[in-house]
């Protein structure tokens, strides 16, 4: 799945990824209203993952998808939940979501 830049300023839908020993975290659509807030987003969920007993240790596999439709996020987001089930990768959807403080 190649990176999705289409941004426009104050407007975005994220969704995030999390890969750990042959499987995957992957958190919902959310909305933000940030389109910049990638590290942010990736620190938050580190310390989301760890504080709810999913990992203990959380390392750099962290990645974080955006676009300014969420309908075209929630598409991409189940593309790439099917795509990581057909080669036996788990999936382990999270309630995760992040508001810029």
């Amino acid at each position: 799945m190649a990176p999705v830049c289409k941004v426009s300023t104050g407007k975005a839908y994220w969704f995030v990824t999390y890969s750990s020993y042959g499987k995957y975290y992957v958190s919902n659509v959310f909305n933000n209203d940030c389109d910049h807030c990638r590290i942010e987003i990736q620190a938050a969920f580190k310390k989301f993952l760890i504080m709810n007993d999913y990992e203990s240790y959380v390392g750099t596999d962290i990645n974080t998808y955006h676009d300014v439709d969420g309908a075209d996020l929630e598409k991409r987001r189940d593309e790439f939940i099917y795509d990581k089930k057909q080669v036996g990768i788990k999936i382990q959807q999270v309630n995760f979501s992040y508001t810029e403080k």
